[in-house]
């Protein structure tokens, strides 16, 4: 008889107790709810997934748990992935997962899958320092016909964004980081929905979903979570992101 589904529940539980890294869920756990959330939306019958800039693989692991058959890549070289032993963890992590991982050179790809039901771009479209066309090319190269993109990107103006350009203050990262930082590797444009309509109409990807998404909810006091939401959902271009789910023809 075949295991039941795992709950989300169940598989949150799980994240925080298996993940090497404790303290990296200090904003919740929205950006990984969303994420399964929707790839359960869109391929509910499971599939393969290929995760391109997964990070320390907080989101892969749920859907690895989940039955997905996940690959992934990532140069991991932000500051703290080579810090003491973070990134043994993090191989360590994808093995124990079940997760192939690929450490790249690059914007290299990794050999497999040749092809995958769907392409995961969570919060990475907003560092690349040049146009997203051909990291976007190359994720529809490795996607079956009818497979999707899931892209996730901050927005460039949320609530907290729109106040701090009103009081003065950059609506981009702390203007200290980018001028001490000898390679920047942190946002360069930010998105508003617009922009991600455009990014759908040039590459001539129909739209499945396009949405305001709360991936930090955890900046804010508990007190102001309830009030938050309740004007975000019916403005949802102050939510602090957007999920574009796109599908190859």
């Amino acid at each position: 008889m075949k295991s039941p589904r795992p709950t989300e529940t169940e598989l949150l539980t799980r994240l925080q107790t298996e993940f090497p890294f404790p303290n990296y869920f200090y904003l919740g756990f929205g950006a990984q709810l969303t994420l399964l959330q929707t790839v359960r939306k869109w391929l509910p019958g499971g599939g393969t997934v290929l995760d391109i800039g997964c990070g320390p693989l907080d989101k892969t692991a749920l859907l690895a748990w989940d039955g997905y058959e996940c690959h992934a890549v990532d140069d991991l070289a932000d500051p703290w992935h080579r810090e003491g032993d973070n990134l043994k963890k993090i191989k360590k992590f994808a093995k124990d997962t079940g997760i192939t991982l690929t450490v790249s050179e690059g914007e290299t790809l990794p050999a497999e899958p040749k092809k995958a039901d769907a392409v995961l771009l969570l919060d990475i479209l907003e560092h690349l320092h040049s146009s997203p066309k051909p990291l976007m090319q190359a994720a529809l190269n490795r996607l079956n016909s009818g497979g999707i993109i899931v892209i996730t990107v901050p927005s460039a103006v949320n609530i907290r964004k729109r106040i701090d350009v009103l009081m003065g203050r950059t609506n981009m990262p702390p203007y200290q980081q980018f001028f001490q930082a000898e390679t920047w590797r942190g946002h360069v444009r930010e998105y508003c929905k617009d922009d991600l309509v455009q990014l759908a109409a040039l590459m001539q990807l129909p739209v499945l979903e396009l949405r305001g998404i709360d991936q930090m909810l955890g900046v804010l006091p508990p007190m102001l979570h309830k009030p938050y939401l309740f004007v975000t959902k019916y403005l949802p271009g102050l939510k602090d992101s957007w999920l574009l789910v796109v599908r190859k023809p």
